[in-house]
């Protein structure tokens, strides 16, 4: 009985460690995403969607980051979908992306 405990005591540990890895690494790849200094994008909200993606096509599973007024979007929420092992699968709106370099473009100097 003991080592069943010990050993579940383990998993819930590793498991811990492969969330937060995920989460961190997700974060990451959003920075890298929105640039330095960001948009003002306001209250933040992140959502593991174990169970797959519903706005994306094939539903692949994934971190769902949900922004509630966005300056480049003209106030209004966007999502950015970042995969398990770090990588950008999609936004709403679609242009978001392009939408941050636009504005990062227009504050540059001249």
């Amino acid at each position: 009985m003991g080592k069943l405990i010990k050993l579940l005591i383990l998993l819930a540990f590793v498991g811990g460690l492969l969330y937060a890895g995920s989460y961190a690494g997700a974060r990451a790849t959003l920075g890298k995403f929105l640039g330095s200094p960001p948009p003002e994008m306001g209250v933040r909200t992140a959502r593991l969607a174990y169970d797959g993606i519903a706005d994306l096509p094939s539903h692949p599973r994934g971190w769902e980051f949900r922004y509630s007024k966005v300056e480049v979007n003209g106030g209004r929420p966007a999502k950015v979908f970042v995969s398990l092992d770090g990588k950008v699968l999609g936004t709403v709106p679609r242009d978001l992306g392009s939408r941050i370099d636009a504005w990062r473009k227009a504050r540059e100097p001249d």
